[in-house]
């Protein structure tokens, strides 16, 4: 495991420290999932991921102190390569596998402290992957990695929505502040055009 380790920080500090400003070294974002995965090893190892991974148990979950390090380095890795127009490269691999992890713990508990956090991440994401919200609307926060979007499919459809919809459904005359915005109906509208003709009864 120590070599390993040892080989994929190689890979990827000689990604993201390598002069060539035009195509990625070992054109792989393979290496960064990878290290994902071992980071997230150690801390089930460690027991440190538990709560995070406990999704369906009702009980009160301690809070994690510091995000865990197997999420924030997929953010760092967004942002490295991103800088470079790298981040949707192998079809949107790393962007997907950061949906894949984080959106089911979006509501945990445990990650209840790094809320916003994740909630910008998550949005930068899906800025760099569907050019969601717009450029003219978008928030300060969010960087423009000059990377083509991917079209939306109905696959990742639900991931979507589980990552945009409020925690509590707004009623007919709630608050602005409770509401969803333009952009987000628009996009909730354009998931709605891709419901399947066998799902739509």
């Amino acid at each position: 495991m120590g070599r390993l380790v040892h080989t994929v920080s190689q890979v990827v500090c000689h990604q993201i420290t390598v002069d060539n400003i035009y195509e990625l070294p070992i054109e792989t974002i393979t290496p960064w999932i990878l290290l994902h995965h071992i980071i997230t090893h150690f801390e089930h190892s460690k027991g440190l991921n538990t709560a995070a991974h406990d999704l369906e148990t009702e009980r009160s979950m301690p809070a994690f102190e510091e995000l865990p390090a197997s999420i924030s380095i997929l953010f760092t890795a967004h942002d490295y390569l991103g800088r470079r127009s790298w981040c949707c490269l192998n079809e949107g691999a790393l962007l997907f596998h950061i949906m894949d992890v984080v959106v089911p713990k979006l509501r945990s508990p445990a990650l209840a402290p790094f809320r916003d956090c994740l909630n910008q991440n998550l949005e930068q994401v899906l800025f760099c992957l569907y050019s969601h919200p717009s450029k003219k609307t978008k928030a300060r926060y969010l960087q423009e990695h000059g990377v083509p979007p991917i079209p939306l499919t109905w696959d990742r459809a639900m991931q979507v929505f589980e990552c945009l919809k409020p925690d509590n459904l707004p009623e007919f005359d709630s608050y602005q502040v409770g509401s969803i915005s333009v952009e987000v109906e628009q996009l909730f509208r354009r998931i709605t055009a891709l419901v399947p003709p066998e799902c739509d009864t």
